[in-house]
């Protein structure tokens, strides 16, 4: 991925937007888990793993979780937390992560699941998302599923976002985090960078495009996320029929 507005963004985030980020986070992996069964033998690669939120769940399953983000600061405070662990620092720069992994995971073995959840909005373009999980499925299983999720839609609506967001926060319990949360939002630069710097929507046949190039399937999963104007999609090794 080229550097852009949105890269600096993320790597320069603190705490302020914790609460809400581990909300959306706990949504998504309970509702994998339930959909796909996780295991305690299951190597995970959370890309884009923030400070930790999705290792927090799998370390009560005993599973061990490698991540990877742009926010060193995430990264120190995933290496504390979860020394058992693998967490690394990457870049905006794939070629620049394709030898950050080679060397970070050689001797690792191969990926059961390689999530990205809610990083794809942040791509300039479909050509940049595509040129990074041809990367990663360089690092998946033959039986792995690469999901990526919370993928914003071109005829999604922020609005019944807003309001999914809104009614999670109040069944949780997180009305004050929320409002900490929109707070940051509405006076840190994220309005005016996304004024200039629109997110990225992807449409199914986009994500169908993207699979092909890597010969892999794709298949659309509603309902991972939280939020109803968005949607995931898993790619995987076609299943050789006999």
């Amino acid at each position: 991925m080229t550097a852009t507005v949105w890269s600096n963004f993320w790597k320069k985030q603190d705490s302020s937007t914790h609460e809400i980020m581990k909300l959306s986070t706990s949504y998504f992996i309970k509702k994998m888990d339930r959909q796909y069964s996780l295991k305690s033998t299951d190597a995970i690669f959370d890309y884009g793993c923030g400070p930790g939120f999705m290792a927090e769940y799998l370390a009560d399953k005993q599973i061990k979780l490698t991540g990877a983000d742009i926010n060193e600061e995430f990264i120190r405070e995933c290496r504390e937390k979860f020394p058992s662990g693998k967490f690394i620092v990457v870049t905006e720069d794939v070629e620049k992560n394709r030898i950050i992994l080679d060397t970070e995971l050689v001797g690792e073995k191969k990926f059961d699941y390689i999530i990205l959840l809610s990083i794809s909005q942040y791509f300039p373009s479909v050509h940049e998302l595509q040129t990074l999980l041809k990367l990663l499925a360089g690092y998946l299983s033959c039986e792995g599923k690469m999901v990526v999720a919370d993928v914003i839609q071109p005829t999604g609506s922020r609005m019944s976002d807003g309001v999914a967001l809104l009614l999670h926060s109040f069944l949780r319990f997180r009305l004050l985090a929320l409002g900490k949360f929109l707070t940051h939002i509405f006076t840190s630069n994220y309005r005016d960078i996304s004024k200039e710097t629109q997110l990225l929507a992807l449409s199914s046949s986009d994500m169908e495009q993207i699979g092909a190039s890597l010969l892999l399937s794709c298949t659309e999963v509603k309902g991972l996320t939280m939020h109803p104007g968005r949607t995931s999609y898993v790619f995987e090794h076609p299943k050789i029929t006999k």
